[in-house]
């Protein structure tokens, strides 16, 4: 499809698959192991999406300039101001892998619930559960890194400064990585110190900012102490591969997330078979984010494709 022809919506989500490819490209090229050749494919490759990314950037600009939006457009064009103000955020710069919208349609337009985002980082970029908030859900940010909670809690309602785990510490090291001034502190920066790695260790020595203590407590101590609240509509979890060890500190049983969106960045088959256990279904891959849906919810809300004369799981707001 012509870029012209495309919604807004499709747009952003090009432009932040495109950014991410830019940046993995470039990233590529700074690896010491890399050929001569390899790295001027890979240099190539970043110019593509570099050139790429900044037309979607001005068809998206010219968009959300008009003065007749559509619904969708003045949605869009809400992430990025409010009252007129810019909030700190350009159109350089994508707030979402598209996870938050593609989860929206799994829910009724109507229903109101209650959103955990482990690992929020920032309140709008890359964040998969600023949208749910500013749909009327009851939003909560868990982020142990301090250098972000000043901004999460200017924009966000719920922010609770803590690193998540399988279980509680008072004080553990927390490993501070900072890759370009575009990613920041996103990548990478976590529990782990990712220095010890053997297949990119000496990347992150390079881009290795500093170290510090964090508090970590498993979510089921986050449910009952911080955040109180009986269950889970939609979790989300991105801790640069700490994934599994929240999972082990979350009782699936009691809080029941109807969604639940993890970050796999390469082949981890542990968090497929442990959601699987707790019979959570696989429906979607969205950039890095494995996206499960509860087994239960998923066939209560199956419908008949007349189309295909199969049953289908129903995606509102989608034609």
């Amino acid at each position: 499809m012509d870029i012209s022809q495309k919604s807004i919506g499709f747009l952003f989500d090009e432009l932040v698959t495109t950014s991410m490819k830019c940046y993995m490209s470039q990233d590529r090229i700074m690896c010491p192991d890399l050929s001569s050749e390899d790295r001027l494919l890979a240099a190539e490759e970043a110019q593509q999406m570099n050139a790429r990314r900044n037309l979607l950037i001005r068809k998206i600009d010219e968009i959300l300039g008009q003065g007749d939006l559509s619904p969708t457009a003045k949605t869009y064009r809400g992430y990025f101001s409010k009252e007129e103000k810019l909030l700190d955020y350009t159109l350089n710069e994508h707030y979402s892998e598209g996870v938050a919208e593609y989860v929206l349609t799994l829910f009724p337009p109507d229903f109101k619930g209650i959103c955990v985002d482990v690992g929020a980082y920032d309140p709008i970029w890359l964040n998969n559960s600023w949208l749910f908030e500013e749909e009327g859900w009851d939003a909560h940010c868990i982020e142990p890194n301090p250098s972000c909670i000043p901004k999460l809690k200017e924009y966000r309602k719920n922010v609770y400064e803590y690193a998540c785990g399988s279980e509680n510490k008072d004080s553990a090291d927390f490993f501070v990585f900072a890759a370009n001034e575009i990613v920041g502190e996103a990548a990478g920066t976590g529990l782990i110190d990712f220095r010890l790695n053997k297949r990119s260790g000496e990347r992150h020595k390079k881009i290795f900012s500093h170290q510090l203590k964090v508090k970590v407590r498993t979510l089921d101590w986050l449910m009952e102490n911080e955040i109180k609240r009986d269950h889970i509509d939609y979790l989300s979890i991105d801790v640069e591969r700490y994934e599994m060890e929240v999972l082990r500190g979350t009782d699936l049983t009691r809080w029941r997330p109807k969604v639940i969106v993890i970050e796999r960045l390469e082949e981890e088959y542990t968090q497929s078979d442990w959601l699987k256990s707790f019979n959570y279904r696989a429906i979607h891959r969205i950039v890095f984010n494995d996206i499960y849906i509860d087994e239960d919810f998923y066939q209560s809300n199956l419908v008949l494709n007349p189309i295909t004369n199969t049953m289908e799981y129903r995606r509102w707001g989608v034609e």
